[in-house]
């Protein structure tokens, strides 16, 4: 009996010893912040994270919305990379590419690649996601601009085998979250918002209803207003899509491309998340 009992204490202990592990872990990988701790489902009010390579697990686990819209940009962007190499590829079969442009390519599509299997293989290790992070960072604006540069290829002859429309939205949607990152570096450090709620700041309001009533009104009225946005979104992109499939001009259909594809990417990663029952709830 005293074996026993003994025995149930040491397997109590280790079990114990394994949760504190974990716990320490999943805080070290909440310390990173970013599109790491976003993986972790932690939705906050630090600073996003610009990361345009890498973080597919936020697809899976994550619970802000503009984080798994950068987690869908950066696997489409993958996509891509992967759909015009095999293009240049085959042009340099054919003699129409010289073969430097094959090899960059193909060595930005191993650093993507590289990235996201280190990521799913070591996604535990705290300290070298804080260094793939870092890594990404710097690599991100250089295959931005290659993407650019294919695009305006593209539009002078190169041959992409069908990947042009996707490479198109993909630049659309890589250049919206530089614009991100440029708009959020500026205001870094200027005006921080405590994320008080603006109704305790009114002085000497009367009212028949209490505080609690009027922050449960103000919460229904958020939740209504992302439901109204969340069916307008939808509304629009189907009248963009409707505008795009009987549309006759070409000078018209870019912009309207354009404006379709950042819709798409919102209301998909809003619904996605609804679906999985992701979706934060608005905060007071």
């Amino acid at each position: 009996g005293a074996a026993a009992a003994a025995a149930r204490g040491s397997n109590w202990t280790n079990g114990n010893d394994v949760s504190e592990e974990g716990l320490v872990e999943s805080a070290r990988l909440k310390s990173v912040g970013g599109m790491t701790a976003a993986a972790q489902g932690i939705v906050d009010d630090s600073a996003f994270e610009v990361r345009l390579m890498g973080g597919l697990s936020v697809l899976k686990d994550g619970r802000d919305p503009l984080y798994v819209m950068q987690a869908t940009v950066n696997a489409t962007t993958s996509l891509v990379m992967g759909w015009t190499l095999v293009a240049l590829l085959l042009a340099w079969r054919d003699s129409s590419l010289e073969w430097w442009w094959l090899a960059g390519s193909f060595v930005l599509t191993f650093g993507v690649g590289l990235v996201i299997s280190l990521e799913l293989l070591l996604s535990h290790d705290a300290e070298l996601l804080r260094k793939l992070s870092k890594f990404a960072r710097a690599l991100q604006v250089i295959i931005v601009a290659w993407l650019w540069g294919l695009l305006y290829w593209s539009f002078n002859g190169l041959h992409l085998y069908g990947a042009e429309p996707l490479l198109e939205v993909v630049v659309v949607w890589v250049t919206l979250f530089l614009v991100i990152d440029g708009w959020n570096r500026f205001k870094l450090g200027k005006i921080r918002w405590n994320g008080g709620n603006a109704l305790s700041k009114l002085k000497g309001l009367t009212t028949v209803l209490t505080g609690t009533q009027l922050t449960e009104m103000q919460s229904n009225s958020k939740q209504i207003l992302a439901g109204l946005r969340w069916m307008l979104d939808l509304a629009t992109l189907s009248w963009l899509c409707v505008i795009l499939l009987s549309g006759d001009s070409d000078y018209w259909s870019r912009p309207t491309l354009w404006l379709a594809s950042l819709y798409a990417l919102i209301f998909g990663s809003e619904t996605w998340l609804r679906l999985r029952g992701k979706m934060p709830e608005v905060l007071v």
